[in-house]
């Protein structure tokens, strides 16, 4: 108990680690937790991996003696190189999973392996990768690179699978030897002798016939004897004849010589049994019996000797038959039955050659009929006579040969079910149910490409080629088209990336499953007369978020985008929202709160006739108060004390010249109709009424001199004086 506690605790401990950015990186030697300095092994990231991760595989070899069984939603990514910071390869083969000939399932009566299994389970993702199955090392045992079983959105991309050699059948059964099956026909018995005139020998009977073979061979007749005469009783002995053979048994019927052929089937492939055995060699007939003699009565001879015939020889029995060849066990790339969706990109599937089924068993040869039994001599005194010999027994046939077993299946993609979309380059490859072997994509002679090991759009990604190419990122990409060897770019959008190289394309090579939210602190801002204000940043999606200032003023909560701050300073105030994620880089914005002071001041100043200040003009004695922005743009409040002197002039005569142009930038003119006396004075004054010139020409006067503003001519003519006002303009 205590075991499976501090196993739940370590599982769950390793799993927040790693759970926040969906990554566990995952070497051939792993033991640790699955985060990238401590890498774990393959079997156990696959127990604790949960919807959304992302194995990400270390180059080498890793061996497996069990299947590896996918879960929901997760993706297995090989080219991951650890000892340069995992960034990934493209190099075909760099990381393989390869499944041992261990282990072996039993499906019915035959053993398979599988390297990667899936049932019922979706979305998952195999990228990158090599997929290999030992030769299997059984008899009609069957290996799978991938087999899936109603599976549905699934993507298999940039994987090279490469299975061994199924296991050939196994051969028919030759028996060792000779005979065996039908039984042999018996001999039959030899005919008795006689003695005596007119004694007839006794035929021989005829052999019976094997087990399912043909006829035993006749008996011999019987000796006919000699008749007496009136001589006396001298007849001589006769000999009998021999017993005939036994006819051969019928060879065995040869199964035919065609294996049959191997069929698919679902959801597992299923070798062909035993192929057709041939039959049985029939039993040869027994050999017939002889004949018996029949002996003499010569008076003088007392010989009384048997003269039967001899008995036949047995038939030999048949020979077994051979048995027929087993079928031989499939190879398989992808296995796919009654799946509903997925996507195979290229792919490259090796194929080591097709199972052999198991030869035919060899009928064995009948055995030999035996001899049948020999002749008897009855004879007396100078005559002499045999009984006839028995018959030997036929032959029995041979067995017939087996039908050798059906060769395996060697098929880089087999369907039941809806086909999967495939795309092989630039081609739309079309997969019907059943075989399928297409035009491999040639991930082989890709050139290799190197990346480093970024997640997050708009985090810098370094691409390295073996040669200086052409590079196209693709429309989500900030700078989608370069040339080099070595080039760094930023992807806007998440999600599964190609890139194409100088016209080569590597079909979901990069991976960004986040989007760092870029930090806003707001904009600068101007504080009057006040050490506290709010700070407002933009929310921090899935991410969080930190103020710090970065002088003495004082946060209400760091932690909140939106807060306030007290202890401000005139002067700069900077603050720095900073968005941070526990998977991508940081981002940081710098907002300035300046604070400033309002101002005050007052101004007592005296005018002839008018006054201006900013751009306000007056004509009156009195106090005025202006609200003007200062330099740091806070309120400046000003207070005029203005004294206006009017100067007396004719309020009954109208000003009698004619002053032009005005305003005027260099000169203007000043002509009348009335007449001027030789004593007429012209001066010139400012707005304030300080004297600034007294003019000697009435009819044209240089104002080049003079700065912008408003100035007045006043011309004494008779004792009146007359003023007239004039704006000079650059």
């Amino acid at each position: 108990m205590k075991k499976r506690v501090l196993l739940f605790f370590f599982l769950t401990v390793n799993l927040f680690a790693f759970s926040q950015c969906h990554e566990i990186f995952v070497s051939v030697s792993g033991t640790g937790s699955g985060v990238e300095n401590d890498p774990a092994g393959l079997d156990s990231a696959m127990l604790i991996a949960v919807p959304g991760d992302v194995l990400k595989l270390d180059t080498g070899t890793y061996v497996l003696d069990n299947s590896i069984q996918l879960k929901d939603s997760i993706t297995i990514e090989g080219g991951y190189i650890s000892a340069s910071n995992w960034k990934k390869t493209s190099l075909s083969g760099a990381t393989t999973i390869h499944r041992s000939n261990a282990n072996s399932q039993a499906i019915s009566v035959w053993s398979q392996t599988v390297a990667i299994s899936g049932s019922k389970v979706s979305s998952f993702r195999l990228q990158d990768l090599t997929i290999s199955t030992e030769n299997t090392n059984q008899l009609s045992m069957s290996t799978y690179g991938i087999h899936l079983d109603s599976c549905s959105n699934y993507n298999i991309v940039r994987c090279q699978i490469n299975t061994g050699l199924a296991g050939n059948g196994a051969i028919g059964t030759t028996s060792s030897g000779t005979g065996g099956a039908g039984g042999g026909g018996n001999g039959g018995a030899g005919g008795s002798s006689n003695q005596g005139c007119n004694a007839n020998g006794g035929n021989g009977s005829s052999g019976s016939a094997g087990s399912g073979g043909t006829s035993g061979g006749s008996g011999g007749a019987g000796a006919n004897g000699q008749g007496c005469n009136i001589f006396g009783c001298n007849a001589g002995p006769e000999s009998g004849n021999n017993g005939s053979t036994g006819s051969a048994g019928n060879d065995g019927t040869d199964a035919s010589t065609t294996a049959p052929q191997s069929t698919l089937s679902f959801p597992f492939f299923i070798p062909n049994g035993q192929s057709a055995n041939g039959t049985d060699g029939n039993g040869g007939g027994g050999g017939g019996g002889g004949g018996g003699m029949s002996k003499g009565t010569d008076c003088t001879c007392g010989y009384f000797g048997t003269g039967n015939g001899g008995n036949g020889g047995n038939g030999g029995n048949g020979g077994l038959a051979g048995t027929g060849g087993y079928g031989a066990g499939g190879s398989f790339g992808i296995y796919l039955t009654d799946n509903v969706s997925g996507n195979i990109q290229d792919v490259y599937i090796h194929l080591n050659g097709t199972a052999t089924g198991g030869s035919a068993g060899v009928g064995q040869p009948g055995s030999s009929g035996s001899s049948g039994g020999g002749s008897q001599n009855a004879g007396c005194g100078g005559s002499s006579a045999n009984s006839g010999s028995g018959g030997s027994g036929g032959n029995g046939g041979a067995g017939g040969d087996g039908q050798p077993g059906a060769d395996g299946l060697n098929i880089k993609i087999s369907i039941n079910g809806v086909s999967p979309m495939i795309t092989q380059g630039d081609s739309i490859v079309s997969l019907a149910s059943g075989s399928n072997n297409p035009i491999d994509f040639d991930l082989l002679n890709q050139p290799q490409l190197v990346i480093s090991n970024g997640i997050c759009a708009n985090q810098d990604m370094n691409f390295t080629s073996d040669t200086i190419v052409d590079w196209d990122f693709g429309l989500n990409a900030n700078n989608p088209n370069q040339t080099g060897q070595n080039v760094s770019v930023q992807y806007t959008q998440t999600g599964r990336h190609d890139v194409l190289s100088s016209g080569t394309n590597y079909s979901g090579f990069v991976n960004v499953p986040f989007e760092t939210t870029v930090a806003y602190a707001g904009s600068d801002s101007l504080l009057c007369d006040s050490t506290s204000s709010e700070l407002v940043g933009n929310l921090a999606s899935n991410d969080y978020g930190t103020w710090t200032s970065l002088g003495t003023a004082s946060i209400n909560d760091s932690s909140s985008n939106y807060t306030f701050v007290s202890g401000l300073v005139v002067g700069d105030n900077l603050f720095v929202w900073t968005i941070s994620s526990s998977c991508c880089p940081s981002s940081s914005d710098t907002v300035n709160v300046i604070l400033s002071n309002s101002s005050q001041s007052t101004i007592a100043d005296t005018a002839l006739d008018t006054y201006t200040l900013n751009g306000q003009n007056y004509t009156q004695t009195g106090t005025y108060t202006q609200v003007i922005a200062n330099s740091s743009g806070c309120d400046s409040t000003i207070t005029l004390n203005l004294i206006i002197n009017h100067t007396e002039i004719n309020e009954e005569s109208i000003f009698p010249f004619n002053l032009y142009p005005n305003p005027a930038s260099d000169k203007i003119n000043l002509t009348s109709n009335m007449k001027v006396s030789e004593s007429s004075k012209i001066k010139l004054f400012d707005l304030s009424g300080a004297l600034v010139k007294e003019i000697k020409s009435s009819e044209e006067i240089d104002v080049s001199y003079l700065n912008n503003g408003v100035y007045y001519l006043e011309i004494t003519n008779n004792k009146i004086v007359y003023r007239k006002r004039f704006i000079k303009l650059k």
